[in-house]
């Protein structure tokens, strides 16, 4: 994200994501490891609610981070990611938002699920999914554009960019990768999102692969090799 934020080249970071994913694979086995260690050692305690799942959609911060990474990949059309990042988190069936970002990419799609985790802001955006009209589907991506950021109060990095010391700061960007992912999957005309944290590069980025029928990577195959 810092790279991107920074302006670096999209093929560049398309084509660096893949260990992005290889580390996040890594740190979830050994997470989940961690937290059947914890569960077995408290478990005289009651209920201890330590899911197997590395990742904690329960977790305002780790869910949103999840969907970032996951809408990531799919505008970095890497199919490879993709799967590895599903077939890792292992968060299937709890959230109506992931479900509809990875039905593309999944056997058993849950694309009529429309439950999230947490409503607000996340809920609007599931609403484009059942719209029939795209002019409807693309009013909801924008109010989620709008409306995002207030609700992630309480994040490590909110508001970090009025912290600024001496050129520092927990700062990398902010950006609804989610809502791109959600454009470029439906189809929609993203012209009139203006707002400063929609991705519209990369989601333009995606769509130059798909229309040329290119993949960053497919399971083994390189950049520029067709599908």
């Amino acid at each position: 994200m810092l790279e991107y934020t920074a302006g670096a080249d999209i093929n560049e970071l398309a084509n660096g994501f893949g260990l992005v994913a290889d580390e996040f694979v890594r740190w979830n086995e050994l997470n989940i490891r961690f937290r059947i260690f914890l569960r077995e050692k408290f478990k005289d305690r009651g209920d201890t609610d330590l899911a197997v799942s590395a990742v904690d959609f329960n977790n305002r911060v780790e869910y949103q981070e999840a969907i970032h990474l996951i809408s990531i990949a799919i505008l970095l059309h890497n199919r490879r990611s993709i799967r590895r990042i599903i077939a890792a988190m292992q968060n299937r069936h709890e959230d109506a938002l992931y479900e509809q970002l990875i039905a593309d990419y999944v056997s058993d799609p849950q694309d009529g699920m429309d439950e999230v985790v947490f409503d607000k802001p996340y809920a609007t955006l599931v609403e484009p999914y059942f719209q029939e009209e795209k002019g409807i589907a693309l009013w909801h991506v924008n109010d989620y554009v709008n409306k995002w950021y207030r609700f992630q109060d309480g994040a490590r990095w909110y508001n970090a960019h009025k912290k600024i010391e001496n050129d520092r700061a927990f700062y990398y960007g902010y950006w609804v990768f989610e809502a791109g992912a959600t454009s470029y999957l439906l189809d929609l005309d993203d012209s009139g999102i203006n707002h400063r944290m929609y991705p519209r590069d990369l989601v333009a980025y995606a769509r130059r692969l798909r229309d040329a029928n290119l993949v960053t990577t497919d399971f083994d195959t390189p950049t520029g090799v067709t599908e």
